[in-house]
């Protein structure tokens, strides 16, 4: 018989973990790298008694699930863009900051961004934080660069003439520029243009800068 207890010995195994074994009353965290279904063995030995108890018990691990993000892109000012992917059930996603987001909390929000400050971009980083259960969680993230856009001006605003006059059309805002319709006017890509139209007309202007962003302002003349 045994007339005094312990002090107690503990060996762990934890099939495929990482720590593979422990002898810590308390292993704590072990993680394992291959979903499916893994052993786990306590092994408690009273040293006094030489008696020990086994109790065998065992894990699951599921796949992380995937994150199903879009890759780092440029675009222009004002643009709206798809950050996600499809949603998967189970699957919680929690996108930060929201900033600029139509809702943080969906697996494909959308964003609207703008250019902000002085530098020739704007840099914008989401992340995303998924999880499946209790423990089963990832991390990944998304850069968007935002380019400046032109704001495009046309001068005057819209006007009002005697049939057969002319009137000048002066847009601002941008480095170049595209004028429709052409045929009543004494050039398609010049800033300042000549307008002679036979009747009500609407032109509109496409101002675009060195990046390749562009913006529209339409103008009537009657």
């Amino acid at each position: 018989s045994c007339y005094s207890i312990g002090p107690y010995g503990y060996q762990w195994s934890f099939a495929n973990g990482t720590p593979a074994t422990s002898i810590d009353s308390l292993p704590g965290n072990v993680s394992f790298s291959v979903p499916g279904t893994h052993a786990i063995q306590l092994i408690v030995t009273d040293s006094s008694c030489m008696q020990s108890d086994t109790t065998n018990n065992s894990v699951i691990v599921v796949p992380l699930p995937a994150t199903g993000i879009a890759n780092d892109t440029t675009i222009c000012s004002g643009a709206t863009i798809a950050l996600g992917g499809v949603a998967v059930a189970g699957v919680t996603y929690q996108w930060s900051p929201a900033t600029g987001l139509n809702d943080p909390a969906i697996a494909n929000p959308v964003a609207t961004l703008n250019y902000i400050g002085t530098a020739n971009d704007t840099t914008y980083t989401y992340y995303l934080n998924i999880s499946q259960g209790a423990n089963c969680s990832k991390l990944d993230s998304v850069k968007i660069i935002v380019k400046r856009s032109p704001v495009v001006t046309v001068d005057p605003v819209s006007s009002q003439i005697c049939l057969g006059t002319a009137i000048l059309l002066t847009a601002n805002g941008a480095d170049a520029y595209a004028w429709t319709p052409a045929a009543t006017l004494n050039s398609s890509t010049s800033s300042a243009v000549v307008a002679t139209p036979s009747a009500t007309a609407t032109y509109t202007v496409t101002g675009s800068l060195a990046n390749g962003c562009t913006d529209e302002q339409p103008v009537t003349v009657t």
